[in-house]
């Protein structure tokens, strides 16, 4: 009789659970995701896009894209988050808005997918932020003139972008742009912050307010500084030296026209005199106080006095506003001679039908005497028209 020995094998329930999920563990797999080329690429934002081409088999848990200025970014760096999906593949990311970038500088993302079974990402992309436009300040105007002035800037930042141009530029309204009139002082690249050459602004109008601001411009855009006004000055007054009439031996009128205000009233004007050319108010003058009205304007007769006799003088009028003094063009007059200084001596050799009369001349003043003697009358106050 042959004897049969039958064997029993018992399988712990942990192992045996371990095979059956064995096919899940084999075929599980993380998503398949493709990172897309960013755009919309600004100074600090950007967008980013991704493609999931397949679940494999599971839901996805999250999913968006990161970013990092090292390579290779991963969940840990920033990042977006689009939520779950478990639709039908490939399937488009919606946007991805990256924000609080820095300028100027170079970022690498991956777009990334999430399911149970861990994190895939897709290959790197790389992009580079705009650099920012400068940072400029608009300086006080100075050398404020008639017609002209000096406008100044100061470039604080350059931003990681060189400037292709800069200087100021100003209108007559607020707000002005390099659309308006502006100087142009080129490039630069140095170090900052840097004050602006002077920017020398003409051809501006008399007593007139403009605004102004400094830019500068590089390859983002054109920055400007904070608006600044001034006020041109006003022109001196236009004014003409008329003749001058009632000549004397020491006195004569001077005359003159106020031609035009140009927007500032005249504080004091009339005519100044001397016996040297191109007088003005350092000579002798007159001052006929001020005046504001309407143009052109005849001036008061202005009395020149204590003059010599005999003597070429010069005249201008004048007029003076808050610019300054202005002349009209010189004119020219001789004072009349004096006549000559006598005294009458007495009288001798007085007989029956004649006499003898005597004089003495004590001053030519300035001019030959062509007769002399002494006349006589009857009467009280004898001229040349009585014997003589």
């Amino acid at each position: 009789m042959k004897l049969t020995r039958t064997y029993r094998f018992f399988i712990p329930l942990s192992l045996f659970l371990f095979f059956l999920l064995i096919p899940n563990i084999a075929f599980a797999q993380v998503p398949d995701v493709t990172t897309d080329a960013v755009d919309n690429i600004g100074i600090t934002t950007a967008t980013g896009h991704g493609t999931l081409d397949a679940l494999n088999d599971a839901s996805v848990s999250q999913y968006g894209v990161c970013w990092s200025t090292s390579e290779d970014p991963t969940t840990s760096d920033p990042h977006t988050e689009l939520g779950i999906y478990s639709g039908s593949t490939p399937y488009t990311f919606p946007d991805s808005d990256m924000t609080s970038l820095l300028p100027g500088t170079t970022y690498y993302v991956r777009a990334y997918a999430t399911n149970t079974t861990g994190t895939s990402y897709g290959d790197q992309v790389s992009f580079t932020t705009l650099p920012q436009v400068p940072d400029v300040t608009t300086d006080a105007v100075d050398n404020i003139g008639i017609t002209t002035a000096t406008g100044h800037g100061t470039l604080d930042a350059l931003n990681d972008a060189s400037v292709s141009q800069h200087g100021v530029c100003w209108s007559t309204s607020q707000n002005p742009t390099t659309a308006d009139s502006h100087t142009e002082l080129g490039i630069y690249s140095g170090s900052t912050p840097y004050t602006f050459a002077d920017s020398s602004m003409t051809g501006l109008l008399p007593y007139t307010t403009y605004y102004v601001r400094a830019y500068a411009t590089n390859s983002v855009g054109t920055t400007y500084g904070d608006e600044l006004s001034f006020t041109t000055l006003p022109q001196v007054p236009d004014v003409t030296t008329d003749a001058v009439d009632d000549i004397g031996a020491t006195t004569a009128t001077g005359h003159g026209t106020l031609d035009a205000l140009n927007d500032a009233s005249v504080s004091q004007h009339g005519v100044c005199w001397s016996t040297s050319e191109d007088p003005t108010t350092s000579d002798p003058h007159t001052e006929l106080g001020t005046y504001s009205g309407s143009t052109p304007y005849t001036f008061p007769d202005s009395n020149m006095t204590s003059l010599l006799p005999g003597t070429t003088y010069y005249v201008r009028a004048y007029a003076t506003n808050s610019v300054g003094t202005t002349y009209g063009i010189q004119v020219s007059f001789t004072t009349l001679p004096q006549a000559p200084e006598v005294t009458t001596d007495a009288v001798d050799n007085i007989g029956a039908t004649t006499a003898t009369g005597h004089g003495t001349l004590d001053a030519l003043n300035d001019a030959s005497v062509s007769q002399h003697g002494v006349c006589w009358s009857t009467s009280e106050d004898p001229t040349i028209s009585d014997p003589h």
